[in-house]
């Protein structure tokens, strides 16, 4: 008997396979919200944003514990500069997230339709208990999510 394409289906909405199924279904939602972070906005003007702004922040947070005057001072004279380019950067993250939200929303109920048992979706031996649809999509959402951003570096971020 050979392997069919409805069999693979099959196998992949029912545990195991539906585990395996939702890291793919956030991998997919991450390599997404790339492409429209990407595609929406200057993705190198918004990491060297996001490298200044950090670099001010340590420098202003020191000043401060050092009490330097001085480099307040001019600390200072860049704040509404600072501010501005945060206010950049936020937006465009919060662009992408609400676009998200709805891509993940509509995405997801279709999703959870097509998944034939939700009480017992994957197993996780370190806890030895089995978790819901619901827990394993988050623990698989923010697993893809930190590897994406962190390994990859996909969005601006602290360095």
């Amino acid at each position: 008997m050979g392997i069919t394409m409805v069999g693979i289906i099959e196998k992949l909405l029912q545990p195991p396979g539906s585990a395996v199924s939702i890291v793919l279904f956030c991998l997919a939602i991450e390599l997404m919200s790339i492409l429209i972070y990407r595609k929406l906005f200057d993705y190198k003007k918004l990491v060297r944003y996001q490298k200044e702004i950090t670099k001010w922040q340590r420098e202003y947070i020191s000043a401060l514990r050092s009490g330097d005057k001085k480099t307040l001072d001019r600390l200072e004279k860049k704040r509404q500069k600072i501010e501005s380019m945060q206010g950049e950067v936020m937006k465009a993250n919060f662009i992408v997230g609400l676009i998200m939200m709805g891509v993940i929303g509509v995405s997801l109920t279709i999703f959870r339709k097509l998944i034939t048992v939700e009480e017992k979706m994957a197993f996780i031996p370190l806890i030895n208990r089995w978790v819901s649809f619901g827990s394993w999509y988050f623990i698989a959402f923010f697993a893809v999510s930190f590897i994406f951003q962190r390994f990859v570096g996909i969005r601006p971020r602290e360095e």
